[in-house]
C-alpha cells in the first residue's frame, strides 16, 4: 500500500485528532465509464479529460468495513461484516484484478485493519482480538503475533510497519515485523501517537505525537529504521505527510483550541519552511510525490474544502469550496499529476424547494491546477454513501465503494 491507510469514514463535524488513515469501502455503478455532464461542481473543466472505466462489480452479503489494493497485481482484499437484517458472518475476501474470488472465508473476529503486498502474495490482517495475522494467496495462515496495530506493508524492505494508533496504550509508536513474523524493531513513546504516514517510495515515514511532536524516520534498504529529525508544531497534530526522494518534504496540520489550525511545512531533514494559519477547517494533508506541492482537505459545517500550497514557501496555489458539508468525510489521494477525492453535492432536482434537494456522491479527478478532469456519479442504494476508495498510481486502478455492500474496480484512463 502507498503512503496512506485511511481511518474509517467520519461524520463531518468530528475533529480528527488521530491523523487520516482511512477504511476502504465500495460502490455500485455497473457500466460506468465516462465523465458525467454535471456542470454544477465547484471546479472548472480541464482541457485534458479522463474517464473512469468500470472493470467489474461485486455485491457482498454484508457491509464492507475495510479494503486494500495491491498496487502492481491489482488484487483487492476486502473485509465485510454480517448484515444486521439477514445474519451472516465476518468475511475476508481476496478478489483478482479480473474480479474473480481467489478466496473467501469467515474471519474468526471482525477485521480492524488490513494491507496487502504490491504483488498480492501476502495479506496482513489486524483483528479486534488484538492479533496480527499473515495469509498467503491461498488463504492459509502463515503466522500470528500479538498485534493490536494497523499493518502497513513496506514492499521494498519486505517488512510490516505495525502502527499503534490512538486506540492502543501509548507504549510504542510502532512494531516492525519481517515477512516471516519476526519482530525486528519498535519505537518506545510516552505520549499518544496521533498520525503515521509512509512516503510513496517507502524511504521515509513521519509520526505525529500528542503535544505537537513530529518525528521523521528513514527506512534505508536494510530496513533499520532511524529517527532522523524531531520537530515541534503548535497545538495538537491532526495529520502528517511526507514525500519521497533524497530530500523529502514534510507537512503537518495541527490545531490549537484558541488560535485555530496551522499548516506547517518542512524540508524534513533540514529546516522549517513555512507555518500558516488556515481559514477553513481541514482534516487531511498530503505531500505530492515530487515534494513540490502540499494538498489539504477538510469537511465542516462551512463545507467541503480542498486546497494546494507550494512546498517551497507555503503560498496558496488554489482552493475550492463546496458550501454543503459531506455526510461522510472522505479522503483525498494525490499522484504526480492528479488529485482524487470523494465528493458530495446537493442538486435542486429542478426545484428550489428543500424537499426536492437530493444528495449525490461523486468521485472526482483533478489536475494540479484544481481543474476537473473526470467525475463519476455513484449509483447507490437509498441512503447509501461513497465511503472511500483505494488507488494504485502504478496501474491507475481504483477500488471504490459505498455502504450498500458493493465493491467495484475502476481504471482511470486519459482521453
Amino acid at each position: 500500500m502507498t503512503s496512506i491507510i485511511w481511518k474509517n469514514s467520519q461524520k463531518a463535524n468530528r475533529v480528527l485528532f488521530a491523523g487520516a488513515l482511512v477504511v476502504f469501502g465500495f460502490l455500485g455503478c455497473g457500466g460506468c465509464s465516462s465523465t458525467s455532464d454535471t456542470q454544477d461542481l465547484p471546479f472548472e473543466r480541464a482541457a485534458q479529460k479522463m474517464t473512469f472505466e468500470s472493470l467489474w462489480e461485486e455485491e457482498f452479503p454484508g457491509p464492507i468495513t475495510d479494503l486494500a489494493l495491491a498496487k502492481k497485481s491489482g488484487d483487492l482484499v476486502v473485509a465485510s461484516i454480517p448484515d444486521v437484517d439477514g445474519g451472516g458472518k465476518h468475511l475476508l475476501t481476496l478478489l483478482s484484478k479480473e474480479g474473480k474470488k481467489v478466496f473467501q472465508f469467515p474471519s474468526p473476529f471482525p477485521v480492524k485493519s488490513l494491507d496487502i503486498t504490491d504483488d498480492g502474495s501476502r495479506i496482513f490482517v489486524d483483528n479486534y482480538d488484538g492479533k496480527l495475522l499473515a495469509y498467503d494467496r491461498a488463504g492459509t495462515v502463515l503466522w500470528t503475533v500479538e498485534g493490536g496495530c494497523r499493518p502497513i506493508v513496506l514492499n521494498s524492505s519486505k517488512k510490516i510497519l505495525c502502527y499503534h494508533d490512538d486506540d492502543t496504550k501509548p507504549s510504542y509508536a510502532y512494531d516492525a515485523f519481517d515477512f516471516s513474523g519476526k519482530r525486528v524493531g519498535r519505537f518506545p513513546i510516552k505520549a499518544d501517537i496521533l498520525a503515521l504516514k509512509v512516503s510513496d517510495d517507502e524511504k521515509w515515514f513521519a509520526v505525529g505525537l500528542a503535544g505537537g511532536r513530529l518525528l521523521v524516520f528513514g527506512n534505508p534498504p536494510t530496513g533499520d529504521f532511524k529517527a532522523e529529525k524531531d520537530w515541534r508544531v503548535p497545538g495538537e497534530i491532526l495529520d502528517v505527510s511526507i514525500s519521497g526522494g533524497e530530500e523529502p518534504t514534510l507537512a503537518a496540520i495541527s490545531i490549537d483550541l484558541k488560535k485555530g489550525q496551522t499548516l506547517s511545512i518542512f524540508e524534513a531533514r533540514k529546516r522549517a519552511v513555512a507555518s500558516m494559519r488556515l481559514s477553513y477547517h481541514v482534516e487531511q494533508v498530503e505531500t505530492f510525490p515530487t515534494g513540490k506541492l502540499v494538498a489539504v482537505y477538510g469537511n465542516s459545517p462551512r463545507g467541503q474544502y480542498i486546497a494546494v500550497h507550494s512546498a517551497y514557501d507555503g503560498t496558496l496555489q488554489w482552493q475550492k469550496l463546496e458550501s454543503r458539508y459531506a455526510d461522510y468525510s472522505l479522503a483525498i489521494r494525490v499522484g504526480e499529476d492528479k488529485i482524487l477525492a470523494g465528493f458530495e453535492q446537493v442538486g435542486s432536482a429542478g426545484s428550489s424547494s428543500p424537499a426536492t434537494k437530493s444528495r449525490t456522491s461523486k468521485l472526482v479527478a483533478l489536475d494540479l491546477d484544481g481543474k476537473l478532469r473526470a467525475d463519476l456519479p455513484l449509483k447507490t442504494a437509498e441512503g447509501a454513501y461513497l465511503y472511500s476508495f483505494a488507488y494504485s498510481p502504478d496501474r491507475s486502478l481504483l477500488g471504490v465503494g459505498t455502504d450498500d455492500k458493493r465493491v467495484q474496480l475502476f481504471e482511470l484512463k486519459a482521453n
